[in-house]
């Protein structure tokens, strides 16, 4: 067993080194180079819905590979959305955001977009993934200052990054496969020490033997706590999908929380009482419960 774990750990060690420093050729380079509005949404007013692309662009070399891009505005509201590397159609790739909560407030406010903001990919540059723009929000027609959302915009601001994030990147990486290969190598260890002592023993759970009457008490709330989960569940989309105002949402919320905590004190004191009468009088578990 211990004779097949060094040439593990040796390959683990060699893939962390050629990961860690790929040749500048063979690696993609995503750059944020526009940031816009939906085409139908030209002007930000309070109280009113919008949406924003955010233009990316691979100057690499071409990957299939999982990567987040990140939208956050100066009203404290970010998104995230992940992407496959295969969406590029000729380096480019056009990004939709639409779930914004409407402004409250007029004024100007700073959209920042962020390719691979927590550095998935290792790329030829790491200082290139930002932008941020400015836009203006009022009561009447005010344009967005990037105008057009037909082609991407790139009077924004570029936003650089330090070098010392990519060291910190690699060397981050090198880090978690040792410690995967330090959990791999107890894990062999344990699996070896097992065999040898053969198989261990587990004690199985203590299971209780409600009456019928009970256990139909029981059945029947659990009933009702799936159908209040899933209310909430329900008016949780329509929130989001801005079929239900914020306080009407909050209110079915609290009022569904209160519902399913005496639900749950109920549950957990029939099954007290159960577990009680079971000691008492000895009887075997009853399989209703499970």
């Amino acid at each position: 067993m211990m004779k097949h774990l060094i040439p593990v750990l040796v390959l683990l060690l060699v893939a962390a080194g050629a990961e860690a420093q790929l040749p500048p050729g063979d690696k993609p380079d995503l750059v944020v180079i526009g940031i816009d509005t939906l085409p139908q949404l030209r002007e930000l007013m309070v109280g009113k819905s919008y949406g924003i692309y955010v233009w990316v662009e691979n100057r690499g070399s071409p990957f299939e590979d999982a990567f987040l891009v990140k939208v956050e505005l100066g009203d404290n509201q970010t998104r995230i959305k992940e992407i496959n590397g295969s969406i590029f159609v000729n380096s480019q790739a056009k990004i939709p955001f639409s779930d914004f909560m409407p402004f409250k407030k007029t004024g100007t406010y700073l959209i920042r977009a962020t390719a691979d903001p927590d550095n998935w990919v290792q790329e030829i540059s790491e200082s290139n993934n930002a932008m941020e723009i400015s836009v203006n929000v009022s009561p009447g027609n005010t344009e967005v200052l990037t105008g057009k959302a037909e082609g991407p915009k790139t009077g924004g601001t570029p936003l650089s990054k330090p070098k010392a994030d990519a060291e910190a990147m690699k060397t981050s990486m090198l880090l978690v496969i040792l410690i995967v290969a330090i959990l791999v190598t107890v894990i062999i260890i344990a699996i070896y020490l097992v065999r040898r002592r053969g198989p261990v023993q587990i004690a199985q759970p203590l299971q209780i033997a409600p009456t019928n009457t009970v256990a139909m008490e029981l059945n029947s709330l659990r009933r009702e706590k799936e159908e209040l989960e899933e209310a909430l569940n329900i008016a949780k989309v329509k929130f989001y999908k801005r079929q239900m105002d914020e306080s009407s949402y909050k209110e079915i919320v609290k009022d569904y929380q209160e519902k399913l905590t005496r639900i749950e004190a109920r549950m957990a004191n029939i099954e007290k009482r159960v577990t009680r009468l079971e000691r008492v009088e000895g009887r075997q578990p009853d399989k209703n419960l499970e």
